[in-house]
């Protein structure tokens, strides 16, 4: 691979070099590869790459994003393709890809995932359709933190507009039924089937997000998130309970996709009816 005239210096000899750990940039974004294979030339010390180990690097950083879930999984373009109702055609059409492309992305076994550029998009369609109206460049400036990249925003770009709301409904069902169907099927299957019911938190068409759970042994009261891509964090909560009471939580501690909504409560999940969000990015 290496063994050649350093083109720096040009009296160097680059050899290979394995280094653990090796710290770059792929497509911009800070990456660690965990053992990378490099040029270096043993007179002047630069370093030289070759085109078919930076190619597996950006097959590392795609696998790195799909682990940690800052790419969408092939099953969440599927799921939020149907979430819209359009079928694999109109929905490419309506991103700006091909229908192939599509259709490798949705695929199970796919060799390398949607591009970052993709990956977004789809995001902002399935931001737009469970909150109506999404803050885009407040959306790529968190998605962008999310790979260790720093933006800030000039004042006058930032949000200044009214604050938001978005209602949440909680919801009986059996647990194991719990899968992406809609609210009709959900509701007529919880009633024909027996078993373990568990409260599900779901937005106005149906889709679930989560689940609400009680901790019996702290009195706690706390939604676990399992699906979507809301920003809890930024958002104040309004819990309305099925006997009419109302509980404002301001700034809930969120770790780990938990959110603690309620300490030392005497309500449960199966007291809660729905659960009320309002943005808390206001003008300053």
């Amino acid at each position: 691979m290496f063994e050649y005239m350093c083109q720096e210096c040009g009296q160097g000899t680059v050899k290979e070099k394995r280094i653990k750990n090796y710290r770059t940039k792929i497509k911009g974004y800070p990456f660690t590869v965990p053992e990378a294979v490099i040029g270096v030339c043993d007179r002047c010390k630069a370093e030289h790459f070759a085109a078919e180990e930076t190619k597996h690097w950006e097959e590392l950083f795609s696998q790195s994003l799909e682990k940690d879930k800052l790419f969408l999984l092939p099953q969440d373009i599927e799921r939020v393709r149907k979430a819209v109702g359009l079928s694999m055609e109109n929905f490419a059409l309506l991103i700006g890809s091909t229908r192939q492309s599509l259709y490798n992305w949705e695929n199970g076994r796919r060799s390398r995932p949607q591009s970052r550029t993709a990956d977004l998009l789809i995001k902002l369609v399935d931001k737009s359709r469970l909150e109506k109206t999404v803050n885009v460049l407040d959306f790529l400036v968190r998605e962008a933190k999310k790979l260790g990249v720093m933006i800030e925003l000039p004042e006058e770009t930032k949000d200044t507009g009214s604050i938001k709301s978005l209602v949440l409904k909680v919801k009986q069902i059996a647990e194991h039924l719990i899968e992406p169907r809609s609210v009709e099927k959900l509701g007529l299957a919880a009633e024909q089937e027996t078993g373990r019911k568990v409260s599900v938190v779901e937005t106005q068409d149906g889709e679930i997000i989560g689940r609400l759970k009680y901790s019996y042994e702290s009195a706690t009261l706390i939604l676990d998130i399992e699906h979507g891509d809301l920003d809890f964090g930024l958002y104040s909560f309004e819990i309305v309970m099925n006997d009419g009471h109302t509980i404002k939580v301001e700034s809930p501690k969120i770790t780990d996709g938990h959110v603690i909504l309620l300490k030392d409560s005497k309500y449960t999940h199966k007291d809660v009816g729905e659960i009320r969000l309002a943005s808390r990015i206001a003008s300053k």
